[in-house]
């Protein structure tokens, strides 16, 4: 860490599950932000995912996640397939399935950062998947984000978070990623 500056270090590392945060050691309403690039789509448990991630965010936290989804329900042979479920093909959710996964849990509905449709481009991927792929379901790279949502009993309008830990914003309007807003 000195070659960046610090005189001491300023990250720990922690090996576990992402489904049992609190298990390793990781406290309660402890972290402002957490950040997943392509891990939900391989547990098996995506609601106790996002409830563990729930959990340690402070009041106001944010899940800033990548992930592939989809654009329906996959089939119990696509699920199952182990190389689909390493090629983060298999876990993926359907995007409504994300959308009440995060509100039963208590996030914020996702605000849509970024999203790529993804070509499946290898022969034998494309042979297990078959006419399945094309007619019935997109397979779509996404970046997004969700909030912990706060309880400070406002009954209009909306609490955003800044990306300064303990910085808010109260607003009846704000545009939160281009071009989505929330009103």
């Amino acid at each position: 860490m000195k070659e960046f500056g610090y005189k001491k270090p300023n990250v720990s590392f922690v090996q576990g599950y992402i489904e049992a945060l609190t298990e390793v050691g990781l406290e309660q309403n402890s972290f402002d932000i957490t950040i997943s690039n392509c891990v939900v789509n391989l547990s098996p448990d995506k609601k106790r995912v996002l409830a563990e991630v729930y959990s340690v965010l402070k009041e106001g936290g944010e899940l800033y996640f990548s992930d592939i989804y989809c654009s329906g329900r996959l089939t119990k042979e696509i699920k199952n397939h182990k190389i689909l479920w390493g090629e983060c093909l298999g876990g993926a959710l359907w995007w409504k399935d994300v959308l009440e996964l995060a509100n039963e849990v208590g996030f914020s509905v996702p605000r849509l950062v970024t999203a790529n449709v993804v070509t499946v481009d290898n022969k034998e991927l494309e042979d297990i998947l078959g006419t399945f792929i094309y007619i019935c379901i997109l397979f779509v790279s996404k970046v997004a984000r969700l909030l912990s949502l706060c309880t400070y009993g406002f009954s209009l309008g909306i609490l955003v978070f800044s990306h300064r830990p303990n910085t808010c914003l109260l607003g009846s309007s704000i545009t939160l990623n281009c071009p989505y807003s929330c009103e």
